[in-house]
């Protein structure tokens, strides 16, 4: 890749560095947090889910409005994993 010596493709690449790494920490985070809930989910406790929905779903929205993840993708998450949660919660309640 070409080295640009102009103030603003210095100023870019400064700009470009930054913005990675915010992006791959956000990334990161919200990975750890959904392998988490997703573990909570399969072991079918009911009560750890809930707790790691709830802090995931609050790291994917921060990924949202900082555009880090498409809304789109942080809805389909959302979804998919209330709806596994749900199916861990409803025998809890009929039993």
């Amino acid at each position: 890749m070409a080295v640009t010596r102009r103030k603003a493709g210095i100023k870019a690449l400064r700009v470009t560095k930054r913005r990675t790494t915010y992006n791959s920490r956000v990334k990161q985070t919200v990975k750890r947090a959904l392998a988490a809930t997703r573990k909570a989910i399969s072991a079918g406790d009911a009560a750890k889910s809930q707790a790691a929905l709830k802090d995931l779903f609050s790291k994917l929205d921060r990924a949202a409005k900082s555009g880090v993840l498409h809304t789109n993708a942080v809805s389909r998450y959302k979804s998919r994993l209330s709806v596994a949660a749900s199916k861990i919660a409803k025998p809890a309640a009929k039993a």
